[in-house]
């Protein structure tokens, strides 16, 4: 096959579509599913091979009212490209939701296994997420540290290292309780290599009172 005809037929109109109404919707569930989900880094392979799995499911879906191969060229009207967007976009998203949501809630009920791979996920990305912990960390040589978890905090997920970072600064009472939030702090950013243990107390019940005024470090 010369040049010629191989760039002619990258460059047909209908072929060019029908590529991108075939591979569009697989790109968006495999995008979104990855935001949804923490999972581990795809090689180049697996990842075409999971984008071709979703488009073909939606493909499927459609193909009773929608052509995804047809030579009639790009949509003309406002209506037939508000319908092909929704074919090739919204619905490959709303399917992708749908999934997560039903392998959450077979996990839920011990029908599968957990999809999230780790309980440190599991705790910031689920339990913690639109609430408030104060977090008690001891270190791996023995010392302890305390803050706050709330925005701006920040904990990152599968596949990334754990690294954990607190929106505010707080000392420890004698009795290992929060004391005093730490002045002109602005977080705590800690690696999970250099925690041996994290202890999670509800915020703000966990706030000391009267916080005590003690020198050193200043209260606010």
């Amino acid at each position: 096959m010369s040049p010629d005809v191989i760039f002619r037929t990258i460059t047909d109109t209908a072929a060019v579509q029908n590529l991108l109404l075939f591979l569009v919707p697989g790109f968006v569930a495999f995008k979104l599913d990855q935001q949804l989900r923490p999972q581990v880094v795809r090689s180049a392979m697996d990842a075409i091979i999971e984008i071709i799995a979703y488009s073909i499911v939606n493909d499927v879906l459609w193909s009773p009212w929608y052509s995804f191969a047809t030579p009639g060229g790009f949509p003309r009207t406002f209506d037939a490209w508000a319908f092909t967007l929704f074919v090739v976009l919204v619905s490959p998203a709303v399917l992708t939701v749908a999934y997560g949501w039903l392998v959450n809630l077979l996990a839920a009920n011990g029908v599968i296994p957990s999809p999230v791979a780790k309980p440190w996920d599991h705790f910031f990305s689920r339990v913690a997420r639109n609430r408030e912990f104060g977090i008690i960390l001891t270190l791996r040589d023995g010392s302890r540290a305390a803050g706050v978890y709330r925005p701006p905090a920040f904990a990152s997920s599968f596949p990334a290292e754990e690294q954990l970072l607190l929106a505010e600064t707080w000392s420890i009472s004698e009795e290992g309780g929060f004391e005093r939030r730490i002045r002109d702090s602005v977080g705590l950013l800690i690696d999970k290599d250099d925690i041996l243990l994290l202890e999670f107390y509800r915020w703000p019940d966990a706030m000391p009172r009267e916080p005590h005024q003690g020198e050193g470090a200043k209260s606010e």
